[in-house]
């Protein structure tokens, strides 16, 4: 993994880290790097960067090739993602690519926060 090198980004997640309690912590990383279900027959998959990897930053200008990649590899119909904390949205091949944006501590960027139905 490649180490952050913004020192501005280091000190957020510095004082983000110190504001969690022990119980934060813990549950924090007893949790999966993805999560999949099913909601009124759509199968939704959540992951930090993408399904291949957690520390892939996809962006809306990323190639379209490896949004179809990433559509066939899946049997996903929604992927929601983050890490490059650009919310955006685009359909490829028939699913849907949503990422949120930043959700938390803002870190240049305006908050955005999806709710499913």
């Amino acid at each position: 993994m490649e180490r952050c090198k913004n020192k501005e980004k280091i000190e957020v997640f510095q004082r983000a880290y110190l504001q969690l309690s022990f119980v934060s912590k813990s549950y924090l990383s007893s949790l999966s790097v993805s999560r999949q279900f099913e909601v009124s027959g759509k199968q939704i998959l959540l992951v930090h960067g993408s399904p291949d990897s957690i520390d892939e930053h996809l962006r809306n200008s990323t190639d379209l090739k490896r949004f179809r990649k990433l559509a066939k590899s899946t049997r996903a119909d929604i992927i929601i993602f983050g890490h490059s904390h650009e919310f955006f949205m685009k359909q490829v091949n028939g699913t849907w690519f949503i990422n949120s944006g930043s959700v938390g501590l803002l870190i240049m960027v305006t908050s955005v926060f999806l709710m499913l139905f």
